[in-house]
């Protein structure tokens, strides 16, 4: 069976910025220039120590230098051995601090700044995923330390309330009083909650373990800003989402509370997912953020197999929002850190997952089987002109799809164990890692703006050189273009713009068929809903009449139950004359009785004194 534990919790924050949003707010994008929306994913390696911190005698992979790693000889008999480079690779002795100011230091800095962010953690079960991510309370990892960090650079910005609220991927929605009051409100309850309210003190922790102030590099432009943090956090178990500030319904029914529902994805205007229905929270201070950390990590999913005892047995997913307004303006910009603790990927026969269990594994290992095809189809440059991205095969990687195709600043860390014992679990998880560091996020446009600027640089190359009147909108007069010919030729920005066109005609042939498709499943709808209406008019009346029977039924009973209690008051009745009768009887005999014994004693006297007559004696009589 599952406990909720304490044990396992992934962060991730989600939102972008970059369409205008109708009135009465609007989020813009404004990216530093030195930002590279397009800069490749960072990979690291993170090799988890043994127990205590000891080293492992018999390694299965030995560090080369500070980016490659290998497989040792004694793993790869008679084989070469293999070799894999990482942006950086932390060995054993590698502290949390370390990893927090290599991993997340200057996309923090990015993040504050106006870059979406994605930070996930991948590698088979056991390898240190969640040491890395959440951490021990004495010793707290990735996510503890970005809310510190965080609220340190945002430092006094930051909003008193909760004017406005992300929403969808990127859009911003003013809240009145009323939802305002609503929204601490309910902040509040969560913090009251024993999770929340017994959760370590973090920043003693995070003070006495930092020796570096991030308070630097900070744009000026920022300055005056105002600035609303809201906080997230969902698990994706057995491909259901589930928000994690909310109780399961184990403990719900334990407690006597409102228990998880299953969220769904939806997507907003470019087609960017977002998770629907999930609680989003304001927080002011890195205590709070910890504190509802702390809150949803003890309602994750674990459970203790072979190789863990306390594995994940769903990705958790931690998201922090950032509203940012300059001061005395109504614009507004959203942007998104999406911190992930994957759940490991595992062999059955290893991990003892069978039965109910092997549901779990599996689906685990689908996700992350997916997230593999993904990265793999984006290495390729052009992976959207040959095949289309797995990406709505799985819910993580549907999630994750808008930081793959907006050029957001994307790292992976990588954890592994050294142990001879899952020596191929964690070279799967190194092959993973050599198809990521060669994936470059994407930088997409919508199609309608591609084809509308492919459009506006052919108009002007025509008027250029056939000497045509130019419109307003950048086309060409109609007489022009009716009296030249076309050269035939076509340049690149010519063969761009009808490349576009012909895409646009394959998706509106395809939508076409979709909708006829869909008009005859209409079509079969309404004869199903005419011949369910048929079908609920005679079981109306079949209903109508079964009520009459009953009703009838019902009167017979209740005339039968009366002529019941009727007899059996006559009975009573005469059961009570009856014995009233045998008492009279009996009374009447015991008269009789009386009468006949004094008629006998009387008789018996007239008889001594006849006797006594006849022999002369005369009895005296009293006067």
């Amino acid at each position: 069976m599952h406990r909720r534990a304490k044990h396992t919790v992934s962060a991730e924050p989600s939102g972008s910025a970059s369409e205008e949003l109708p009135p009465p707010l609007q989020a813009e994008r404004h990216l530093d220039a030195h930002l590279a929306p397009s800069s490749a994913v960072r990979v690291y390696l993170r090799i988890r120590p043994r127990f205590a911190g000891r080293a492992f005698t018999d390694p299965a992979f030995n560090v080369s230098d500070a980016t490659t790693v290998e497989t040792t000889t004694a793993t790869l008999i008679h084989q070469q051995k293999k070799r894999f480079r990482f942006t950086k690779v932390f060995p054993e002795c590698c502290s949390q601090m370390q990893l927090f100011q290599e991993v997340v230091r200057d996309q923090l800095d990015d993040f504050v700044r106006g870059a979406n962010v994605l930070l996930f953690a991948y590698g088979p079960t056991a390898g240190g995923k969640t040491h890395t991510v959440q951490g021990p309370p004495n010793d707290p990892g990735l996510v503890p330390r970005t809310f510190e960090h965080l609220f340190k650079l945002i430092g006094s910005r930051v909003c008193k309330g909760a004017p406005v609220r992300p929403d969808c991927f990127d859009d911003v929605v003013p809240l009145s009083a009323e939802q305002e009051a609503s929204a601490l409100l309910r902040k509040g309850r969560l913090l009251d909650m024993k999770a929340a309210r017994s959760a370590t003190d973090f920043s003693r922790v995070a003070s006495s373990s930092s020796h570096e102030s991030l308070l630097h590099s900070c744009d000026s432009s920022y300055d005056e800003a105002q600035v609303s943090l809201w906080l997230s956090c969902y698990e994706i178990y057995k491909e259901g989402i589930y928000d994690l500030l909310l109780p399961s319904a184990e403990a719900a029914t334990k407690k006597g509370g409102q228990w998880r529902t299953i969220l769904k994805l939806g997507e907003d205007r470019a087609k960017r997912a977002f998770v629907r229905g999930l609680v989003e929270v304001p927080v002011h201070s890195a205590d709070e953020a910890h504190r509802l950390f702390c809150l949803a990590r003890t309602n994750q999913t674990i459970a203790e197999t072979r190789l863990n005892r306390s594995s994940s047995r769903s990705h958790c997913v931690f998201m922090v929002r950032l509203v940012t307004s300059t001061s005395g303006t109504e614009n507004w910009q959203v942007r998104t850190m999406m911190l992930c603790d994957l759940a490991g990927s595992e062999r059955p026969s290893k991990a003892g997952t069978d039965g109910s269990w092997l549901r779990e594994a599996g689906c685990i290992n689908n996700s992350l089987s997916v997230l593999s095809r993904c990265l793999e189809g984006l290495r390729s440059k052009d992976a959207f002109k040959k095949a289309p991205v797995p990406f709505r095969e799985s819910k993580l990687t549907q999630a994750m799809q808008a930081y793959f195709t907006t050029g957001a600043q994307v790292s992976l860390v990588v954890n592994i164990c050294p142990s001879m014992s899952v020596f191929e679990e964690s070279l799967n998880a190194l092959k993973f890692s050599a198809v990521a560091i060669e994936v470059v996020p994407l930088q997409l446009e919508s199609r309608h703006v591609r084809c509308k600027e492919a459009v506006r640089r052919l108009s002007e190359r025509w008027n250029r050189a056939m000497g045509g009147d130019e419109l307003p909108d950048g086309s060409l007069a109609q007489n022009k273009a009716e009296e030249v010919a076309p050269p035939a030729a076509l340049d690149a920005h010519e063969a761009e713009l009808f490349e576009t066109i012909e895409a646009l005609q394959r998706d509106l042939e395809d939508s076409r068929c979709q909708l006829k498709f869909v008009q005859k499943m209409a079509a079969v709808s309404e004869t199903r809903a005419n011949t369910y209406k048929g079908l609920m008019k005679c079981m109306e009346q079949e209903l109508r009449m079964l009520r009459e029977s009953a009703f009838h039924a019902l009167e017979f009973r209740a005339r039968t139950a009366s002529e019941i209690a009727q007899l059996k008051r006559h009975s009573m009745a005469e059961q009570a004359s009856t014995i009233d009768l045998r008492r009279r009887l009996e009374e009447a005999e015991r008269q009789v009785a009386e009468l006949e014994e004094k008629l006998g004693r009387k008789a018996v006297a007239q008889n001594v004194t006849a006797n006594m007559c006849g022999c002369g004696h005369v009895p005296n009589t009293p006067a």
